[in-house]
């Protein structure tokens, strides 16, 4: 607390006792594994911080890097935060991982073996994104190790696949003790390539001599790659935003995600109303758009829209449904084990994201050959060819993506074509095979 002494509480899962901050006296936080660690400061601000970790090491008071590509990032403060004298930790929550060593079945000097790290939510595209490309890789004969922060279950379904996964919590508070996890799993595993994935990890990998490659899924703040070697772009619009950037075009590589084949499969068998049904897929967040659907859902006579997935947005989305007058016609299953299942169920998928840099989704529906209706967001723009493998409408035009439904539920011959497109599509450059196969050619080329 800011004034007096506060509670000392028990974070279960650090095992580390927090002693309450007295004015003037700062922060004293005792460590079970033996590390430790000060902060002298006023009550408004921590100042700088000094550290023991558990090996006994004296932890560098923390300094800012210059704004030069490939410069080391903040040294960590205190237990762990990283980014300025305050004490503020700097790194955003999301999928967090990085790729140790791999070495791939052919060519003899192929990278050695893989290591993997993440932390994310249970669900999510980017987290999985980051399960599927561990899965393929395993199945590729890649040995690899993840570091993963434990949630969803993610852990079991991908140590059943063979994967050896190792858990790591990715706290900010005890970033410097995961610094030294992390740097004892890639000296452990003999890595030659370390992949992160967005934020936290990133600003958490070692520097080493290791080569470091983040993978970014969307338009991050890159103060917390500066220490990379070469970043991974899923979308042609966020490698330009990094050459933007100043980050070296020849160090910026671009290579999209993959879905599984849903040709085949179960189809979800949900309520229906009549006419077509009509799915969306994703988090129920503003920058989904799923107001901008509901509203040109009204617009058309009969159909019935799933929208699967859950977020803060649900509660207001009923009720925008309810004040439309089409409440009786929307579903809203929540979060499902088998997206592609929702999909194949549907006759028509719909996109409406404000901001979506890649779009799984969109990728999604082509592998399960149903017709697309996208807004002409990033990732709209980067899958979708406008009137050969889906439709493309302006973002937040309640009008045209009306016209869309109308234009595809009335005309099978157009929506079979579109669909018969977006297929071609996945197999030419959305498929695991494909995918896979070019992540292994890079990966290796980095490492040699």
């Amino acid at each position: 607390k800011d004034r007096g002494v506060g509670t000392p509480r028990v974070d279960a899962v650090a095992g580390v006792r927090y002693a309450g901050r007295r004015p003037g006296f700062g922060v004293f936080v005792e460590g079970g594994a033996g590390a430790s660690s000060s902060a002298k400061g006023s009550n408004a601000a921590f100042g700088a911080f000094r550290a023991v970790a558990a090996g006994g090491a004296l932890g560098r008071t923390g300094r800012r890097a210059p704004a030069v590509w490939n410069n080391a990032p903040p040294v960590g403060f205190g237990a762990g935060a990283a980014s300025s004298a305050k004490g503020s930790n700097g790194a955003a929550d999301g999928v967090t991982a990085f790729l140790l060593p791999a070495v791939i079945k052919p060519p003899a000097g192929a990278w050695n073996s893989p290591s993997s790290a993440m932390a994310g939510a249970p669900q999510g595209g980017a987290e999985l994104f980051f399960e599927r490309l561990a899965t393929s890789f395993q199945n590729a004969g890649v040995r690899q190790r993840l570091m993963i922060k434990p949630a969803g279950g993610r852990a079991d379904r991908l140590a059943a696949a063979g994967v050896d996964v190792t858990a790591c919590s990715y706290s900010p508070m005890l970033a410097a003790l995961h610094r030294r996890q992390l740097a004892g799993a890639i000296a452990a595993s003999r890595a030659n390539v370390v992949l992160s994935w967005m934020n936290r990890a990133t600003s958490m990998v070692p520097k080493t001599k290791v080569p470091h490659v983040a993978r970014l899924g969307g338009f991050y703040k890159l103060k917390h790659y500066r220490s990379c070697d070469w970043l991974v772009a899923n979308t042609r619009g966020i490698a330009d935003y990094l050459v933007r950037e100043g980050v070296p075009a020849d160090r910026v590589h671009h290579q999209i995600n993959f879905v599984p084949d849903g040709a085949d499969g179960p189809a979800f068998d949900g309520p229906r109303h009549g006419g077509p049904v009509i799915a969306a897929l994703g988090r129920l967040h503003t920058n989904k758009a799923f107001d901008t659907l509901i509203r040109a859902f009204s617009g058309i006579d009969e159909g019935t829209l799933w929208i699967a997935g859950d977020g803060p947005e649900r509660g207001r989305l009923e009720a925008l449904a309810a004040e439309c007058g089409v409440a009786g016609r929307i579903w809203f299953p929540g979060w499902l084990d088998d997206p592609q299942s929702v999909i194949r169920g549907a006759d028509i998928f719909v996109c409406p994201s404000r901001h979506e840099p890649f779009g799984n989704v969109i990728a999604e529906a082509m592998s399960c050959a149903r017709p697309v209706i996208s807004t002409r967001s990033h990732g709209g723009e980067e899958l979708v060819e406008d009137g050969v493998n889906g439709l493309l409408v302006p973002v937040d035009d309640v009008a045209a993506m009306t016209d869309a439904l109308a234009q595809l539920a009335g005309d099978r011959t157009l929506a079979s074509q579109l669909a018969a497109g977006g297929r071609a599509t996945w197999a030419a450059s959305l498929s695991p095979e494909k995918v896979t196969a070019d992540w292994i050619d890079f990966l290796s080329r980095v490492s040699a």
